[in-house]
């Protein structure tokens, strides 16, 4: 796996000497909006190095709300529709509607998802939060405007937020990623890692540089959590990473998914000392090499996405303050930072997340 795995690292640091860094450059350096005449709040996206996809539209409605369009051929008369509201202190609430427009029109679809959002009549709203509607799919892009600034347009904004939107789950899409697993094996216990750092920064190529050094720590952390639990014979079902805001601090959780509680305490232990070498890095070329490749893998696999799944992606992007790529900008954005990184940069990156402000959670399911 070595020598396979470092040979491909080779051959992306081969290909930015030629097409790649002319590929990973030639972003626009702001989306191109569909007139010249957005006013700065119609215009909120943040403006950096990265751009928006070509095809993509947004601006605001009189009364505040954001919109998103996106057109997309994945699948004809299919149409992907979300409502994010975020507050000031990073609290989401998401709602998602899918519509099939052979058999009801765009408007049906936006008043339902309308419907769903209000609370008593009004579109839940706070001081600075910020509401934002969605729409992706087989679409004409001024007609999809147009029918958002009817539906929703003449909405009234509400000045408090009921503490109940927040304890939801989001509304389920109809369809899960291609690649995601479900396990059947009935998970007894969890142990949870978090950091906590502090995402001010705008978004750019180079922070997108320094969060995939960062997401590639945590891939090494979790590859190493893993190994060292199968080896102990820990009943291990899952170890799956998960990024949140809280207040203004971006939140990583690892969790580790026991199928046994009484190796909860052996787990415990194994997980703490892994943690503790993570304080100190030391990420190999062999752990770069063959997380670069996995990850590189994933970013293949989604290359293709669905309006669900890109509805969904749109709604991350807002929520973290971070310009919308798609996934083959991603692909080209991930293979140029790669070409310029090695395993020290990561081990920086695990150093930084992991050393402080760390925690270690256990809970017991059904206690």
């Amino acid at each position: 796996m070595f020598s396979v795995s470092n040979s491909f690292i080779s051959s992306l640091k081969r290909n930015a000497l030629g097409g790649l860094l002319l590929a990973a450059m030639s972003f626009p350096l702001a989306a191109a909006p569909e007139t010249t005449v957005l006013t700065p709040d119609q215009d909120w996206m943040p403006t950096t190095d990265l751009s928006l996809p070509r095809q993509m539209k947004i601006g605001a409605l009189e009364n505040g709300i954001r919109y998103v369009v996106m057109p997309s051929r994945y699948s004809q008369k299919t149409v992907s529709l979300r409502f994010e509201l975020q507050t000031a202190s990073n609290q989401t609430w998401l709602v998602a509607n899918e519509a099939d427009l052979n058999s009801r029109s765009l408007k049906e679809a936006l008043v339902e998802l309308r419907d769903k959002v209000l609370v008593n009549d009004k579109v839940p709203a706070a001081p600075q939060s910020k509401l934002t509607v969605i729409l992706v799919g087989d679409i004409q892009v001024r007609d999809a405007i147009d029918q958002i600034d009817i539906v929703f347009g003449g909405a009234k904004i509400g000045n408090s937020i009921p503490g109940r939107l927040f304890a939801e789950k989001p509304s389920p899409s109809l369809e899960q990623p291609e690649d995601a697993e479900t396990s059947a094996q009935p998970v007894a216990a969890n142990i949870y890692l978090k950091t906590r750092l502090t995402d001010d920064q705008e978004d750019s190529k180079m922070r997108r540089k320094e969060l995939t050094a960062s997401q590639l720590a945590d891939d090494v952390l979790m590859a190493r959590l893993e190994k060292q639990l199968l080896e102990a014979n820990i009943g291990l079902v899952a170890v799956e990473m998960e990024e949140s805001w809280s207040r203004q601090q971006l939140v990583s959780t690892i969790t580790v998914a026991l199928s046994n509680e009484e190796e909860l305490d052996s787990a415990k232990t194994i997980v703490a000392k892994v943690l503790e070498g993570a304080k100190n890095g030391n990420v190999t070329a062999d752990e770069f090499a063959t997380q670069v490749q996995l990850r590189h893998d994933l970013f293949k696999r989604h290359l293709k996405v669905s309006p669900s799944q890109q509805a969904d992606g749109i709604a991350q992007a807002i929520r973290f303050n971070r310009v919308y790529v798609q996934p083959s900008d991603e692909l080209r954005l991930f293979e140029f930072h790669i070409a310029h990184m090695t395993e020290s940069d990561v081990s920086e990156s695990m150093i930084v997340n992991w050393s402080k402000g760390t925690e270690m959670l256990s809970h017991v399911t059904g206690q």
